[in-house]
């Protein structure tokens, strides 16, 4: 009898044991790979991050590289011959120099002998022109007691009329030859036309000045013009060039900047690139405030402010994808791509115009197959996701 209760013990103990080890092995095929399923399939899904798109009326910038030229230049030459006596300290390549400021002294000995013999011979023709209406008076009265019986080409003859208009013009050319003789001798000292700065010299004391031969170019300080290549399709964002100016900023190698303003569309293409060509206008070029100054040919960046863009955003290059288009991210956590419109390229940036994406999250991470409607996460929720795991307590094992 006991025998037979022992040996029913046993049996009861192992089937105990028995299904508690199927029960817990049942427990654990059903725990272990659903939770590495779900590990797994959230692990397919693309963590990104985002930004809103930023969308308002946006002035479209033109960047563009120009040439700076002269406004005004003149270029001096002598007007009389004759020997250099005098040469300005000022006159250096380089330097500023005032309007009226005088550059260049020629020997003027001659032109003020020339001026002395025209002033005596306008005195003769004068003092020759009185004494002509003197006899005209005298013949005018012998003819009053004549009885003035005479005919008019005879009486013309007695009055001297003809000796009369001579000497009237001898006295109007003496003062033609002296206004031309004091010209000359003004001409012997030449005069700075306009604020300039001194681009070259050719002229030194004892140089024998030739009569229209150069001595000086001078580039005019009030304003310099830049000469700008722009592709032509740009010329879409300032319509109204030549009309009205649109403001600028000048960019110089240094970083110092300066402002500008269009001034107008030249009408002709460039030969290489075919592209359009403008003028902008910089004042005061030499300001002190400005810093340096711009300088003749030299290359400049300009950034001119067009009109303004309705409803456009200004991205980083970066996130413009091959075809120009954005990938955007729904309220639903879902990929969309939305074409664009490019208005405008920048360096670094683009201005664009996007349609139905309002609303929307713009994507800034990159994706290796972007595909419409796929599922993503971003990266802030899925932090927040991973850090609640980790914080879920453990079951203890075995259970």
């Amino acid at each position: 009898m006991k025998k037979s209760m022992n040996r029913l013990l046993s049996i009861v103990i192992a089937l105990v044991l028995l299904t508690g080890g199927i029960l817990g092995a049942r427990a654990l095929l059903k725990s272990k790979p659903e939770a590495e399923r779900r590990r797994s399939m959230s692990a397919m899904v693309p963590v990104v991050e985002t930004v809103a798109l930023p969308i308002a009326d946006q002035a479209v910038h033109l960047d563009v590289l120009g040439t700076v030229i002269g406004d005004k230049t003149a270029v001096l030459q002598a007007e009389v011959s004759g020997r250099i006596t005098a040469v300005s300290s000022n006159l250096v390549e380089g330097t500023r120099i005032k309007k009226g400021e005088v550059l260049i002294e020629i020997e003027s000995v001659d032109y003020e002998l020339a001026v002395a013999k025209a002033e005596a011979d306008l005195l003769t023709a004068q003092s020759n022109y009185r004494i002509e209406e003197g006899q005209q008076d005298v013949v005018r009265n012998e003819l009053e007691l004549m009885g003035g019986d005479v005919s008019d080409s005879y009486r013309d003859l007695m009055l001297r009329e003809p000796q009369l208009k001579v000497a009237e013009a001898t006295v109007k050319s003496a003062e033609l030859s002296l206004e031309s003789a004091k010209k000359n001798l003004l001409r012997t000292r030449i005069l700075a036309p306009y604020d300039a700065v001194v681009v070259s010299v050719d002229a030194g004391i004892g140089d024998f000045a030739q009569s229209s031969g150069t001595l000086v170019e001078l580039a005019a300080t009030d304003r310099y013009f830049i000469r700008a290549s722009v592709p032509l399709r740009s010329l879409e964002s300032v319509p109204k060039l030549g009309v009205e100016p649109y403001a600028a900023e000048v960019m110089l190698s240094d970083g110092s900047t300066r402002p500008a303003q269009t001034y107008r569309l030249l009408p002709e293409l460039t030969e290489t690139g075919r592209m359009a060509q403008i003028l902008l206008t910089v004042d005061a070029p030499y300001h002190a405030s400005w810093g340096r100054p711009l300088l003749l040919n030299e290359s400049v960046r300009i950034r001119i402010t067009g009109e303004f863009a309705e409803k456009s955003s200004l991205i980083p290059r970066k996130y413009l994808h091959d075809g120009n288009v954005v990938w955007m991210m729904d309220a639903e956590r879902k990929l969309r791509i939305f074409p664009v419109e490019l208005l405008q390229s920048y360096e670094d940036h683009v201005l664009v115009r996007v349609e139905g994406a309002g609303g929307m999250e713009l994507i800034t991470t990159e994706i290796t197959a972007a595909v419409e409607g796929m599922q993503l996460r971003k990266a802030g929720e899925a932090r927040q996701a991973q850090e609640k795991r980790q914080d879920e307590p453990k079951a203890p094992a075995g259970v």
